[in-house]
């Protein structure tokens, strides 16, 4: 009996394997590689192959445990530094009566703005179940967009309410993810992502296209201020 349930065990392992490595293929636009040539980057960590909507997925042994999987892309696209970085880790230390669970991990996108700005965080007003691991990054309180549209899903944090208006046009590229977390200050704009929405690095060209629509206009109005 304890054959056949191993047998069992084995037989769906490797099914699933399988469905994952389809899905892999299927979804071969998230691969570093292919990510870095639409960004206008380069992968300067890492195996170029790797999926990142699938890296944990495939790496993830039956233990529970995965190795360490890093990939970092760079470059500056018209000229604002961009990065893309995925890494994590899971170490499983099992003792007689308990284990305990050691996980790393770092999954973003960054965009270098040509002009220091406020600090603002902007969030989702109603996350998921899975996406409501936030860990804030600024204390500043509620500011509205002025626009019903972003009100009624995003939430945004500043001390200076010129940025909403700045940043609204740009954040319109959101609207309808199950995840945002950006966080911009000094020169940085940064989109986060936690262990339940790390897959979505495997968009980074979507959200580096939403990242650098706010850099420009950041810029520009800094460049207005500056003017006036």
């Amino acid at each position: 009996m304890l054959a056949v349930i191993g047998g069992l065990v084995v037989f769906f392992m490797v099914f699933n394997k399988k469905r994952l490595v389809a899905a892999e293929a299927q979804s071969a636009n998230a691969r570093a590689g292919e990510l870095a040539q639409r960004m206008g980057l380069e992968v300067v960590q890492g195996d170029p192959m790797t999926n990142l909507m699938y890296a944990r997925a495939l790496n993830t042994k039956s233990t529970g445990e995965m190795p360490e999987v890093h990939v970092r892309l760079e470059g500056s696209p018209g000229g604002r530094f961009t990065e893309v970085e995925y890494y994590e880790r899971v170490k499983i230390d099992r003792g007689v009566t308990s284990s305990t669970i050691t996980t790393w991990l770092t999954a973003h996108v960054a965009v270098k703005v040509r002009s220091p700005f406020p600090a603002f965080e902007v969030l989702l007003k109603n996350p998921k179940m899975y996406a409501s691991e936030v860990k804030p990054k600024i204390t500043a309180p509620p500011t509205p967009f002025g626009d019903p549209g972003l009100d009624a899903v995003l939430v945004l944090k500043t001390q200076d309410p010129r940025v909403a208006p700045v940043i609204t046009e740009a954040l319109r590229g959101v609207v309808g993810w199950g995840w945002v977390h950006i966080h911009g200050e000094g020169d940085q704009l940064l989109f986060h992502c936690t262990k339940l929405t790390a897959t979505y690095v495997g968009i980074a060209d979507q959200i580096q296209f939403v990242l650098d629509e706010m850099a420009k206009s950041l810029e520009q109005a800094a460049a207005a201020h500056g003017a006036g």
